[in-house]
């Protein structure tokens, strides 16, 4: 009488590193499905590894080489040792425990096994994949040049290929995206589509601040600055300021820079002091930027420059202004 020997824990050790390995040679072979119930099975009968237990006779240590570390390269030859010896463990436990709930995967486990085995000498085949070369005759490939020659030239003198944005060299520079970012959102602005811009920024705002104001808020007297100081320092430049009905709002624009430290926690506070001043009742952050954060305080909105382009192409695209609008939302999306 006592415990079971520890090669057997060795056996379960060994099994367990064999499955994970054979899972990442051979993902797609059929004899890994078992693979949760054969878990369920080492779960159950290791505890029984480790602990005393008198009703239960000494089981005849196994031949097994499975303490050796994770095998790099193809499948090794200890595997089938792991399955010779665990098939012993099985008949005598099964003998001598006919009872026992940790029996009942046996068969399962036993077929999963006869499976294994054969394959645990044999290296993974690579199936090659054969592509027959597609055959384009000369006619053929100068009839399709030439049926889209037309369109391209038409597009081309219509102005469709133009990129104003890229051609007043805007570049990746903050403070000249950030220019035109307020002319965008600025109600009054020359391109004619008042709120919709400041609008869409401040929907796209509240999906991570429920608490910004929305609902039957009128936008279309909002007056919008930049490179304002809202602390009276130059140190804290504010890029975007806009005044609302009932709210202030900062957004700070980044594109390649990251947030001074702790820069956020003041124009957080910046933010709620002026909307204290002007008797509003938000004071409201937005961070833009490819990248989030270091140190977000509670209740700053943060966006990227692509949540600005789907704001930016939700608006109609008709005219020239249009064309300009859905133009700079196609730019900013290379900001990431």
């Amino acid at each position: 009488m006592g415990m079971i020997p520890t090669s057997e824990a060795a056996v379960i050790t060994g099994l367990r590193c064999f499955l994970a390995r054979f899972s990442v040679l051979r993902p797609a072979s059929s004899i890994v499905a078992p693979h949760a119930g054969l878990a369920n099975f080492l779960d159950k009968i290791h505890p029984l590894l480790q602990s005393p237990r008198s009703d239960l006779p000494i089981i005849a240590r196994l031949e097994t080489t499975a303490g050796r570390p994770a095998w790099p390269g193809a499948m090794p030859a200890s595997g089938a040792a792991v399955t010779a010896g665990l098939r012993r463990f099985l008949a005598r436990l099964t003998a001598q425990r006919p009872d026992s709930p940790i029996v009942v995967p046996h068969a399962g486990l036993a077929n999963f096994l006869d499976k294994a085995h054969p394959l645990l000498h044999r290296a993974p085949t690579i199936v090659p994949v054969i592509v027959a070369a597609a055959t384009l005759s000369p006619q053929r490939l100068s009839a399709a040049l030439a049926s889209i020659h037309l369109p391209l030239r038409l597009a081309r003198a219509n102005g469709e290929f133009l990129q104003v944005w890229s051609v007043a060299g805007l570049k990746r520079s903050e403070l000249r995206n950030a220019t035109v970012l307020a002319w965008l959102i600025d109600p009054s602005g020359s391109h004619g589509h008042g709120p919709l811009m400041i609008r869409g920024l401040l929907q796209a705002a509240a999906e991570q601040v429920p608490s910004w104001p929305l609902h039957g808020v009128d936008l279309s007297h909002a007056r919008v600055h930049t490179e304002e100081c809202p602390l009276g320092s130059d140190r804290d430049r504010v890029d975007i300021s806009i005044d609302g009905p009932d709210f202030v709002l900062f957004v700070e624009v980044k594109i390649d820079a990251a947030e001074g430290r702790l820069q956020l926690h003041r124009y957080a506070e910046a933010a709620k002091d002026k909307a204290r001043a002007w008797r509003k009742k938000h004071g409201l952050v937005i961070y833009l930027s490819p990248r989030p954060p270091s140190d977000l305080p509670m209740g700053v909105a943060v966006l990227t420059w692509r949540d600005v382009a789907r704001v930016l192409s939700g608006i109609p695209a008709e005219g020239v202004s249009g064309s300009l609008v859905h133009q700079y939302a196609r730019y900013i999306r290379s900001f990431s």
